[in-house]
């Protein structure tokens, strides 16, 4: 199951955080919890709007992460920053998501002019 692997490389206490700025959906109230977290990211996977999404590696603030694209509209969605667990060496202790459409101007613009690439 899609979900159960995803979950091996959170931490158990992971916790995702999302920004929408108020301007698109996000997370009100931030789950936590690897298996949790995982048949999040599974469901919104499987949602028709997500099926065009494209993921490109790359750092966010100085993690690693990616930028998701959708391909079917030409939209900038989102970033996901990962940063290492506390806890679980290895794995991933929190997820924040970025998609506020304003701050995603920037930050998506960067890898083009500083190189960041998958």
């Amino acid at each position: 199951m899609p979900a159960d692997a995803l979950a091996r490389v959170l931490s158990e206490e992971a916790l995702m955080l999302a920004d929408g700025g108020g301007k698109v959906s996000a997370v009100s109230h931030p789950p936590r919890g690897g298996a949790l977290i995982a048949r999040i990211f599974i469901g919104l996977a499987r949602l028709p709007t997500s099926r065009a999404w494209r993921l490109h590696p790359a750092r966010i603030n100085g993690l690693p992460g990616c930028l998701i694209f959708d391909d079917a509209t030409g939209q900038r969605v989102q970033t996901i920053a990962l940063t290492p667990s506390a806890t679980g060496p290895g794995r991933i202790g929190t997820l924040d998501i970025q998609r506020n459409p304003d701050t995603l101007r920037g930050v998506l613009a960067a890898p083009a002019r500083n190189g960041a690439s998958g």
